[in-house]
């Protein structure tokens, strides 16, 4: 989907960009989770965790649509070989 929603041209940045956002996500909660823990304990921490993933789920079945718009199921995904053939260098690596 990243490689299909970035302009031509900006696959490469993009993926980098959605590599960054995972790493900066993963730290934050770590930092969040670690203060939780410590304040309130690990029953209260496990709650908020289930109450942000319930949220992320939420917002995701909400955003759908617009998934699905970036990949439909019938859309064809051209395979290695058809890359190979236009010239993508990309396919070499």
């Amino acid at each position: 989907m990243i490689d299909r929603s970035a302009r031509a041209g900006t696959a490469a940045e993009a993926f980098a960009w959605f590599g960054t956002a995972i790493s900066v996500g993963y730290a934050l909660g770590a930092a969040v989770a670690g203060v939780v823990v410590e304040e309130r304990g690990v029953r209260w921490a496990f709650g908020v965790g289930a109450a942000i993933a319930l949220l992320g789920a939420g917002v995701g079945w909400l955003r759908r649509g617009t998934l699905a718009a970036v990949h439909a199921p019938g859309d064809a995904v051209p395979s290695l070989a058809s890359a190979r053939s236009s010239g993508d260098r990309a396919a070499d690596f």
